[in-house]
């Protein structure tokens, strides 16, 4: 049932706590606008890049600031925003939740 709850989070991070830097709402979204900015600026891209994941981390770290703990917790700080929001209809934010579910791997 956990799996079906948080499909993308291993236990050992669930156990963990959501960053301060992402807790408050107004942070958490000024994170997913930097995290979206980027993700757009590397598909902009003529041709293909392969890249390894210690070097990605780098790249936006040091093109937008966003460490390597906030992105782990990024699905599930949505989805309980979401929840607190009582949004509905969270099918219209599902581009949202495939970026924050990139974001978490």
């Amino acid at each position: 049932e956990q799996v079906l709850a948080n499909p993308v989070l291993p236990e050992h991070i669930l156990n963990e706590a959501v960053p301060g830097s992402i807790r408050k709402g107004e942070h958490f979204v000024a994170f997913l606008r930097r995290l979206i900015e980027y993700v757009k600026v590397r598909l902009r891209v003529q041709h293909v890049v392969q890249e390894s994941p210690a070097g990605f981390l780098t790249d936006i770290q040091k093109k937008v600031c966003i460490e390597r703990k906030p992105m782990r917790f990024c699905a599930e700080r949505l989805a309980s925003l979401l929840r607190s929001l009582e949004i509905s209809h969270t099918a219209d934010f599902s581009p949202l939740t495939v970026i924050s579910h990139f974001a978490t791997l």
